[in-house]
């Protein structure tokens, strides 16, 4: 027999008759404030549950379904997520440090006002289309080959963040921080850029086309150069600060 227990006041949330948490049937339990910390819940079904505010530290997650499970201010450190299906769960306001979640699947899932704190967590090759990103914090984050297509980046700040070779096509970034990542060979077709911090930021091999970039003159400053396969847009004080600054760069982007 497993007891789950109320992180705070130690009441029972839920027992289990079994042995063990992995591959556990879980759907839509109510789970807010669980004391999860530690646990083995690789393959578990969690669809729909109410994990808010659980302890998840170095929980193993793995390959779980928590499709519209709700996590929102769960702390999630050094929680390993990888493979798990994610689809239209909310994850609001969670520590995600040293947090794993490469390979899953959170199509429509919502991360806003997210963070991290000293380790980065990691989103190599998730598919993360029309994800809700907005004003995480998640500097340094690892998104290599991450699908972040239509994804609302919003205020985020990524600084340092490597997203080489990920997709952000159709993208919104309004006031996303984005200087010193790695951009390259990344697909920013489509995306909206407007007032995003790009200083430093390397864009070799990235793709831009109908791109909008407004007012945002930290263009002038990425590092690279990018592969055009179609007209980029950007409001006349950015095209004079990419003019002034960096007019190399005129010659590549097909600026309209």
């Amino acid at each position: 027999m497993i007891e789950i227990l109320h992180r705070e006041t130690g009441a029972v949330l839920l027992r289990i008759p079994a042995g063990t948490l992995e591959g556990a049937a879980l759907a839509g339990a109510s789970l807010r404030y669980g004391r999860l910390a530690g646990l083995n819940l690789a393959g578990a079904d969690l669809t729909h549950a109410d994990l808010a505010c659980s302890d998840l530290r170095g929980t193993s997650l793995a390959n779980a379904r928590m499709a519209g499970a709700d996590l929102s201010g769960c702390d999630l450190t050094d929680a390993d997520c990888r493979s798990a299906n994610l689809v239209s769960a909310k994850v609001l306001g969670a520590n995600l440090t040293a947090a794993r979640f490469d390979d899953a699947d959170a199509t429509r899932a919502t991360f806003r006002l997210s963070y991290a704190s000293g380790v980065a967590p990691r989103f190599a090759n998730t598919k993360m289309p029309n994800a809700h990103f907005g004003q995480v914090k998640l500097p340094g984050a690892n998104w290599e080959g991450a699908d972040l297509r239509e994804a609302n980046l919003s205020q985020a700040d990524f600084r340092g963040a490597g997203m080489r070779g990920a997709s952000l096509a159709a993208a919104v970034l309004g006031a996303t921080r984005l200087d010193g990542a790695d951009l390259r060979d990344a697909d920013l077709t489509f995306a909206f850029l407007r007032s995003v911090g790009l200083v430093g930021t390397l864009v070799g091999g990235a793709l831009f086309g109908a791109t909008t970039f407004a007012v945002t003159p930290d263009l002038a400053a990425v590092l690279g150069v990018p592969s055009c396969v179609g007209p980029v847009h950007a409001d006349e004080a950015t095209v004079a600060m990419v003019r002034q600054t960096t007019p190399e760069l005129l010659a590549v982007l097909r600026l309209v």
